[in-house]
């Protein structure tokens, strides 16, 4: 299940219940830029971790991933931090991850998350898919 760019929806829910795989958007911003005025019609376009907690709470996937991840002044390793603390910290203690390029997710019997594979043995290609000299 994908829930594409949405705010909190029920519908995500209903169609998400028990899935293998959830995939959420997120958005997260520092606590100065979330008490802007400006920002509140942003965050209201995409989902929070609080509001995302409550559609894995609802829906029980076996795994939730959080794609499509925007965030401004939560850069890096500490953003994502902060979005898993928050979305722990509203009630979903249930299996979840950051979605990261080259991650790949395996859904069979069981949901399997395989580490990033190394940039080093993929080759640099052109426009015409020929490696670069």
């Amino acid at each position: 299940m994908l829930s594409g760019g949405t705010t909190y929806n029920e519908n995500v829910v209903k169609h998400g219940t028990g899935a293998d795989l959830l995939v959420h958007n997120v958005i997260a911003f520092s606590d100065g830029l979330s008490r802007m005025p400006g920002m509140k019609k942003v965050l209201a376009k995409l989902t929070t971790p609080e509001q995302a907690a409550e559609v894995f709470k609802k829906a029980r996937p076996k795994l939730a991933v959080f794609l499509h991840i925007v965030t401004k002044e939560l850069q890096g390793k500490h953003g994502e931090e902060e979005i898993i603390a928050r979305t722990r910290a509203a009630g979903y203690q249930g299996p979840l991850e950051m979605g990261v390029d080259r991650t790949e997710i395996t859904v069979g019997n069981e949901v399997t998350v395989t580490a990033l594979r190394p940039l080093g043995d993929l080759p640099n290609l052109d426009s015409k898919g020929q490696p670069f000299p």
